[in-house]
């Protein structure tokens, strides 16, 4: 899925005004930062009286307390999206409610 938008925050491909962007304002690990993509998208999918603000915060609190990341050839959790290093750097801009 790709996106891209102009100056005017409207979206290039389709010429629709953007009411609201996730944005990151550092790098993030990837598998974190598509668990997050995913699971905001999912859940704003999911439940349309759910404000873009609170599926964001739910998928925040939905991945710290969820269960990490296992490395695939050790099976074993290697390191917890519990710390902020994995989710701070999400920001909601534009308009957060539906």
């Amino acid at each position: 899925m790709d996106f891209a938008f102009d100056h005017r925050g409207r979206d290039a491909q389709r010429g629709r005004r953007l009411r609201a962007l996730l944005v990151s304002n550092w790098s993030v690990e990837t598998t974190s930062a598509r668990a997050l993509t995913a699971e905001f998208l999912r859940r704003q999918t999911a439940d349309a009286a759910l404000s873009r603000a609170q599926a964001l915060r739910q998928t925040i609190t939905w991945l710290m307390d969820g269960e990490g990341y296992t490395d695939p050839h050790t099976n074993k959790l290697a390191f917890s999206y519990a710390h902020p290093i994995f989710w701070a750097p999400f920001t909601l801009v534009g308009d957060g409610g539906r």
